[in-house]
């Protein structure tokens, strides 16, 4: 992770951006948050986390301070593993959906990895909720969540619910750890 590209991208230019905001009239920010941040999914407000977390936490406190200096509500949305239409294509269900394509079984190297799937639509539903809690008036932080388990489990169901049932292909096989499959 490239921090000092991040830092560049992500907080050079906040000041210039809600000075914009604010000069225009904007009533606020949402900011996209991460489940992964320091006091967030669990963890302590001062966890040490990866260099991406750290940095989104940078970017929250700099927004903080920004937007009340200028007078604007801010808001954030928490979320961990949005899915959807438009993924990189080196994700899991992107992955998956390749293996089943091709009828070749699938690798997953973290059966056990814990994780919140969360279907971009409900996502973006979050996200209109913040705007209309915005024009109220309101912020808040909302953390949006879907299906929630193991990575083995979620590849169970869509590959009942999607990969047999709406797109009628074979189940795709999913070894886990040496090569057993479940």
């Amino acid at each position: 992770y490239d921090v000092k590209s991040a830092e560049r991208v992500g907080l050079e230019p906040l000041p210039g951006i809600l000075d914009a905001l604010a000069r225009v009239g904007s009533r606020g920010v949402i900011f996209s948050g991460t489940f992964f941040e320091p006091g967030e999914g669990g963890q302590a407000p001062d966890a040490q986390v990866t260099p991406y977390a750290a940095s989104k936490a940078r970017v929250w406190a700099a927004l903080q301070a920004g937007c009340a200096t200028r007078g604007l509500a801010l808001s954030k949305c928490v979320f961990s593993n949005p899915i959807g239409p438009g993924e990189n294509e080196d994700r899991l269900l992107p992955l998956f959906l390749k293996a089943a394509l091709a009828r070749e079984p699938f690798s997953l190297g973290a059966p056990l990895a814990v994780g919140d799937q969360l279907p971009v639509q409900a996502l973006a539903d979050a996200f209109v909720r913040l705007v209309g809690e915005m024009e109220q008036g309101r912020s808040m932080i909302a953390r949006p969540s879907g299906w929630h388990g193991n990575l083995r489990d979620w590849l169970a169901k869509v590959n009942a619910e999607f990969i047999v049932g709406a797109m009628w292909l074979p189940a795709v096989e999913v070894n886990v750890g040496a090569g057993r499959a479940t």
